[in-house]
């Protein structure tokens, strides 16, 4: 059931009474690989908890883990959620119990699945990814599927009657070709007002019997035939709107707010969680983190209002003098520089992806543009060299306008934005970006059992790609077990990297987690930079003939790639080195794959074009590229039989056993696939 955001407080109020009346607990299944969805489960959690609804958060990693934790609920679970999970799954073919060699005896018996672990219970599906399933979204009516974007109400009314007509016809028996008859070809050539001269009349004006069964045959096979391709046409039509490609269409941590404003439990925490969801869209889909900016200003500013207004009356006293339990939220000047509040002002921007893409860092020439740079606005390279915290008071004060006059000469004119910062009293204060940055390393690395910081450290500092030691010290330490056993360990582990960010996620936050996240974001992207840098200096970046192609094979680092989110900041880096110095007029897409020594896979991710900085400032509305890569996976692995895994939610990524690797990427260049993007 396809469903408005504005309709969500009508919704929660049936869940509640449901959940209190059946005394019935619910579900929260969370991707935990995104932390859009991660803060809108955080406050969605929040809201349950103060209506006193039993809850069980459990965090998901992929598709089997999905299945294998929703097929364990017991039956008092009659509420479930999907959060950054669902949307784009047929949940009713899908969930129900049953591998692919028992579907396929089904099939042939013509036995029908117990489906009641879905149709028995009430769910609701928060997914930004896009398109929907079209089963999940008009096929069933226990399944809410909630939509932040309106304008998909209007888009998808052609798409729905196709889709019911479809259903009308599927089960229709005359379209299936093996029930016709022997005479069937013949009576489909004959012509209705020629191809009966032949058949003699007995009387005048009597048609002989033979020829009037005949004539009622073949216009009934006439009729079957303008049937079958009607059928043919609506399935082609649903075709196409699965093959339209993937894309991100809008914001779940936006959907939950404002579903918390309007039950009147909005408050700081949560606006912050608003605003951290936004700015972590930032890197993949730049069009929803700027138009919604107006947006989060104004509902800072009210909700900073509001608490300053309710302190003042309980405490008689102003709540803009600083104290120990202060928190606050600010929109300040900001900058796309990396940690620049954690950092140097050097690092900030040798690490920033735009400022290595704008002023090419990675060459000698760039990197003495930038020393200039520096000179030009009269701050010295020991200065630069300094920690923000101790950098001169004065630079502090006076840097967006020194940034302002000075950076145009070296085409960074975008590089200064507006931001959020939050103030926790004497404690510290924290960017949305910086946040998110932390955050987003939390999930990538395991602070308690994965890489440690010294080992990290070391492979910073050590870029000789023979040295076995520091490759063993970024190994997981499951190399002795099988490749299923190990797969789940690594699962665990993600799990256990959801919980350390779940943490930080709190109103008081994990402080000493949150630092160390701030540290390990700083020493990967150092790494990321490394990496990418020594990829474009040595070319090795290919040119296909419609996308590019970025292989990882050998490296000291190499076993920090085997997570997805890592490798795709890997990929998000050189695409936008590549998108914004180069002069093409056509933006391609690329394909980066690590290759796994321990599964013997390379692990591959096909990302879409991605636009300008500029373009996205200049028109924030601009549509998202589609990614159809994973589209694109699939029928190169059914082409070439190749053994491939698919588990994340995010269909463009892909592992694709070793010996395979070539000759999908060979069919994949010559496949007639297309996602570049004309400027």
């Amino acid at each position: 059931m396809h469903v408005r955001s504005s309709e969500l407080p009508s919704i929660y109020n049936k869940l509640l009474l449901l959940a209190h009346s059946q005394s019935c607990g619910v579900v929260i299944f969370v991707s935990c690989l995104d932390l859009d969805s991660i803060n809108a489960a955080k406050m969605l959690s929040l809201i349950l908890k103060k209506d006193l609804v039993q809850l069980q958060i459990i965090p998901v990693t992929g598709f089997s883990n999905l299945k294998e934790v929703f097929l364990r609920l017991d039956e008092s679970s009659k509420i479930v959620i999907f959060i950054g999970c669902g949307g784009m799954l047929n949940l009713i073919d899908y969930l129900p119990e049953g591998n692919d060699d028992d579907d396929e005896e089904e099939e042939e018996e013509d036995v029908e699945r117990d489906v009641s672990c879905v149709t028995s219970r009430t769910i609701y599906i928060f997914d930004s990814h896009r398109p929907w399933d079209l089963h999940n979204l008009f096929g069933n009516d226990n399944i809410y599927c909630i939509d932040d974007y309106e304008d998909a109400f209007t888009d998808l009314e052609d798409i729905k009657k196709i889709y019911y007509n479809f259903l009308e016809m599927e089960d229709d028996p005359e379209l299936d070709s093996d029930n016709d008859d022997e005479d069937a070809d013949l009576y489909d050539n004959m012509n209705e007002q020629d191809d009966f001269d032949d058949i003699d009349e007995e009387e005048e004006g009597e048609v002989n019997p033979l020829k009037r069964k005949i004539t009622e045959k073949a216009i009934e096979r006439r009729q079957i035939k303008k049937k079958r391709t009607e059928f043919s046409n609506l399935q082609r039509k649903l075709n196409d709107y699965y093959q339209q490609g993937t894309f991100i269409r809008s914001c779940l941590s936006r959907t939950i707010y404002f579903l918390v404003k309007k039950l009147g439990y909005a408050n700081l925490q949560t606006t912050w969680l608003y605003i951290t969801g936004v700015v972590s869209l930032e890197r993949t889909v730049p069009q929803i983190a700027y138009s919604l900016k107006n947006e989060l200003i104004k509902e800072t500013k009210l909700m900073t209002n509001f608490t300053n207004s309710s302190n003042n009356n309980n405490n008689n006293k102003r709540t803009s003098q600083k104290n120990a339990d202060l928190f606050q939220i600010n929109f300040e000047t900001d900058y796309h520089l990396f940690l620049l509040r954690q950092t140097s002002l050097l690092d900030s921007f040798l690490l920033s992806n735009y400022c290595n893409a704008k002023m090419q860092l990675w060459h000698e020439s760039g990197r003495k543009k930038l020393n200039s740079m520096f000179a030009r606005m009269g701050i010295s390279l020991i200065e630069s060299q300094k920690n923000w915290l101790y950098l001169s008071s004065t630079i502090k004060q006076k840097l967006a306008q020194i940034m302002e006059d000075n950076l145009s000469f070296y085409g960074l004119q975008n590089l200064i934005k507006k931001g959020f910062v939050k103030n926790n009293g004497f404690r510290n204060s924290c960017s949305a970006n910086d946040f998110v940055e932390a955050i987003m390393a939390l999930l990538e690395i395991n602070i308690k059992t994965g890489i440690s910081e010294n080992s990290l450290q070391k492979t910073n500092n050590n870029n000789n790609n023979n040295t076995d030691k520091n490759e063993d010290e970024l190994d997981d330490g499951y190399e002795e077990l099988p490749v299923d056993e190990m797969l789940v360990e690594r699962s665990k582990k993600w799990v256990e990297n959801f919980w350390q960010c779940w943490d930080c996620l709190n109103e008081d936050g994990n402080q000493v987690l949150l630092k160390k996240g701030l540290v390990f974001s700083h020493l990967l992207q150092k790494q990321i930079v490394s990496r990418g840098t020594q990829y474009i200096e040595s070319r090795s970046i290919r040119h296909m003939k419609h996308f590019r192609l970025c292989v990882l094979k050998e490296g000291n680092d190499l076993q920090l790639y085997k997570h997805p989110l890592t490798l795709l900041r890997l990929g998000d880096w050189l695409l936008e080195c590549c998108c914004e110095s180069s002069d093409d007029k056509t933006l391609l897409p690329m394909v980066i794959a690590a290759f796994d020594s321990k599964t013997n896979t390379y692990l591959c991710a096909g990302m879409s074009p991605k636009y300008p900085l500029g373009m996205i400032i200049v028109n924030s509305k601009r549509d998202p590229i589609p990614n159809k890569f994973g589209n694109a996976f699939r029928a190169v692995a059914r082409d070439t039989n190749a053994t491939v895994r698919i588990e994340s939610f995010d269909s463009t990524i892909i592992e694709v056993k070793k010996e395979d690797f070539l000759p999908f990427l060979e069919n994949l260049s010559l496949s007639g696939f297309r996602n570049e993007k004309d400027l």
